[in-house]
């Protein structure tokens, strides 16, 4: 199979289409391809707390080459966003964004001059080894390049309106579990004062004119989401999918010994 047109997720969004997508825990670029085939825009690899090394979202990126799909990761540490968008990366998303500093700070890892200080390099993958002109690159990337900032603690909430006005960060996200743990009630993920601070945190981000980036339970809160303007929607894991398919078939199957 030769290479595909990877869907741009901020041309999908700016022309108010949905983007579909799925978070990736699972090492295999097989998932990436699995993915794609079935009509997802885009994966978001969680190197935050999956078992994830740059050469291995490598592979990634390449299989979603095949089949279209668009790679998105959530980094662990801004250390690891310059090579994994020479690599070819089309979107980072930062975890724990907790105030103006960092949230510029981000901005100018993953933007090239004048919007950033993202360092040149002639001869990466997303450059085609050489064969795309520098200028040409830096154009290309600093208008599609994906920025996601996350806030989910509690100096993120503290500092959510400087960080939602920051330029350069194109959606924002935020974290249930962590913001629980602010809270004191760790793991409580529906609990009523967790939905408040997200919900404070989303309308922010709306009053802005910024846009979200949300992970969704299911179609009824994809159904809200969409309706309230989100055009970037993950709807389920590939551990979510793949326990939730073997628990219904061994149930169904288990009453076949009644």
């Amino acid at each position: 199979m030769g290479q595909m047109q990877r869907k741009n997720i901020q041309q999908m969004i700016a022309n108010n289409e949905l983007a579909l997508g799925m978070v990736v825990t699972i090492p295999n670029p097989m998932v990436a391809e699995m993915a794609g085939t079935f009509g997802c825009d885009f994966i978001r690899i969680d190197a935050e707390h999956g078992l994830f090394n740059l050469e291995t979202i490598g592979g990634f990126v390449r299989a979603g080459d095949v089949t279209g799909v668009s790679v998105i990761v959530r980094v662990p540490d801004i250390g690891w966003i310059s090579p994994l968008l020479d690599c070819g990366v089309t979107g980072i998303m930062v975890p724990h964004v907790g105030n103006a500093a960092q949230a510029k700070k981000i901005v100018e890892c993953v933007k090239y001059y004048p919007e950033g200080r993202r360092g040149i390099t002639g001869s990466g993958r997303a450059q085609r080894y050489g064969a795309i002109p520098i200028s040409d690159y830096i154009t290309e990337a600093n208008n599609e390049t994906l920025l996601i900032a996350q806030i989910e603690d509690e100096e993120g909430i503290s500092n959510m309106d400087e960080i939602i006005t920051t330029d350069g960060i194109d959606l924002f996200t935020t974290g249930a579990g962590d913001i629980s743990q602010s809270l004191g009630i760790p793991g409580q993920t529906t609990h009523s004062k967790v939905i408040e601070i997200e919900n404070q945190i989303l309308d922010k981000v709306s009053k802005a004119g910024k846009g979200t980036f949300l992970a969704v339970r299911d179609f009824q809160e994809a159904k809200l989401f969409y309706e309230n303007g989100a055009r970037a929607l993950t709807i389920g894991s590939d551990v979510s999918i793949l326990t939730n398919g073997i628990k219904k078939l061994v149930t169904e199957s288990r009453k076949l010994e009644k």
